[in-house]
């Protein structure tokens, strides 16, 4: 957790701050300017600006897990058939299909503005693992590929199905 002083109130508020910059020298990324209000509004419904505790990250992937496995959820079911059918190299919904040593998994990631995000989920419902943190490597992949190598050998990691 950082420190951020708000350019509105005189006082230090407890906020994440996004990082931005290639290996081992990122920056601090300026909070949003009030102009840029009026542009997420219009992102919005695209899920743009979308940000969610570990915690509630967590229950959403609970209910892609227990989806894939065939139990009842919010999500809707030609959603969860659509990511049922995605294959190896195809992306649809927001989601990559990949084969880490003949599992079928699917991916999904995310950077805005200084922060990043993955999830590995197996396609049987079995196993997921994510992971967030608030540096991003515009034009630089370091970040993304460090933490999809560290995701790919804990799905290596599990026992085979």
């Amino acid at each position: 957790m950082a420190w951020l002083l708000s350019p509105t109130r005189p006082t230090l508020t407890e906020a994440p701050i996004g990082h931005d910059g290639v290996k081992g020298k990122v920056t601090a990324i300026a909070p949003l300017e009030v102009g840029m209000a009026a542009w997420l509004a219009v992102l919005a419904p695209s899920g743009g600006g979308l940000a969610l505790p570990p915690e509630s990250y967590a229950v959403w992937l609970r209910w892609h897990l227990k989806a894939l496995r065939g139990e009842p959820t919010p999500l809707p079911t030609a959603y969860v058939q659509r990511l049922r059918a995605l294959k190896s190299g195809e992306y649809a919904l927001g989601w990559q299909g990949d084969d880490i040593e003949g599992r079928a998994v699917l991916a999904h990631s995310g950077e805005d503005r200084g922060y990043s995000s993955l999830v590995i989920m197996g396609r049987q419902g079995r196993s997921a693992s994510f992971v967030f943190t608030n540096t991003e490597s515009l034009g630089d992949d370091w970040v993304m590929s460090t933490l999809t190598q560290r995701l790919v050998d804990m799905e290596r990691a599990l026992p085979p199905r």
